[in-house]
């Protein structure tokens, strides 16, 4: 059973937690373990079947997207990593483009669908947490250098940013909305993980998912972006508060070791689950196939998420999986009707939950002591 997630960011002695008294089962025995089975994995062979999932070099990929069209288009670059075009501004999500930019320099499996000299002109990125393979620091100072977008990282890690020279950043908490245009708006929401870079920051940074929301003559569109978070109740949260989710970027892996992935990463089968709770109309598949982060194979969390699937086919009727090759392009069709009936929105159902959460100044408070 899901545990009880809080539905504002709960801290204590300067660090966040996804649960008061939350226990994480990161030992170091934990660790060097799964850093054992890792390693053996890695020298396993890659299946060849992977570097199907990228689009053939030469594809062409109308990246300008000078179109004035109200519809969203999404492209999978890997792993985390989307760009999205919406509301007239083009969104990219968890940013990186090589191998994983710390110690163990874990290497790229399969090449990025798009090149990053060849990304059309980006306005902002979104950050989900500070994790080397979501914010990766040699594609945030190329895109700072060729782009100067707009930054948008959770209450934290602005410092980090700050300290190399980064101007156009904002640090957000859950449920913080940001207004990139009339037409287009950006929610920092919760997720179930954790945060850190060095050897004594953990958690001192928050995490989270986001909501791209864009308003147009044909109604309301949603795209909710998961980042990365374990199965929690948090989903349903969501779904109260947005009625109407058109297209879910959903993390499937890694799923094994599961005694250590299963408090901060959903598997397959847990990523539909979390789908359905959701309660949204298409749903696509990330964070597989770039990098070998867990043990299992690197094919294992899409064919699981296939086999889920079409399991589950009776309770999935009228929805989609969108199993996106890396730099496959996919439009988000336009609501049939404008009316999209959102729920109001409440975003606390329990009032003992305000005597139990950190404002904006505690936390601000805590983060600069």
């Amino acid at each position: 059973m899901a545990k009880k997630l809080w539905r504002f960011p709960h801290m204590r002695y300067g660090r966040f937690s996804n649960y008061p008294g939350e226990r994480h089962n990161r030992t170091v025995w934990h660790a060097i373990r799964s850093f054992g089975k890792l390693l053996f994995a890695r020298a396993q062979r890659i299946p060849t079947r992977l570097k199907s999932w990228v689009s053939p070099l030469g594809n062409p990929h109308p990246l300008d997207f000078s179109s004035l069209s109200p519809e969203i288009e999404i492209i999978w670059v890997g792993h985390s990593t989307f760009l999205i075009r919406a509301g007239g501004k083009t969104i990219l999500t968890d940013p990186i483009f090589d191998s994983i930019s710390y110690f163990l320099n874990f290497k790229r499996l399969t090449k990025p669908g798009i090149a990053i000299d060849l990304l059309p002109k980006i306005d902002a990125v979104v950050i989900s947490h500070n994790h080397p393979d979501h914010m990766d620091e040699p594609t945030l100072h190329y895109l700072k250098e060729h782009h100067n977008p707009h930054i948008f990282v959770p209450f934290g890690d602005k410092e980090w940013f700050v300290r190399r020279q980064f101007e156009r950043v904002s640090e957000c908490t859950w449920w913080d909305n940001h207004q990139l245009s009339n037409e287009l708006g950006i929610t920092f929401l919760p997720a179930v993980h954790w945060s850190q870079r060095g050897l004594f920051d953990h958690n001192r940074s928050l995490w989270g998912s986001w909501m791209i929301e864009t308003s147009h003559s044909h109604g309301k569109q949603h795209v909710y972006f998961a980042g990365d978070s374990a199965y929690g109740t948090h989903f349903k949260t969501i779904a109260q508060r947005y009625s109407s989710i058109d297209v879910v970027l959903m993390p499937i892996g890694p799923s094994e070791p599961r005694e250590l992935l299963r408090c901060s990463h959903v598997d397959a089968e847990e990523a539909g689950q979390s789908f359905l709770d959701l309660g949204a109309k298409s749903l696509v598949p990330m964070h597989w196939g770039a990098y070998r982060l867990g043990t299992e194979c690197p094919m294992e969390p899409i064919e699981r998420l296939q086999s889920w699937w079409k399991n589950m086919a009776s309770r999935l009727k009228g929805r989609n999986l969108w199993n996106l090759k890396m730099g496959e392009r996919k439009v988000v069709p336009l609501p049939v009707s404008s009316e999209q009936g959102e729920k109001p929105k409440t975003i606390i159902t329990d009032p003992s939950l305000l005597d139990q959460t950190i404002n904006m100044h505690q936390i601000d408070a805590h983060l600069r002591r």
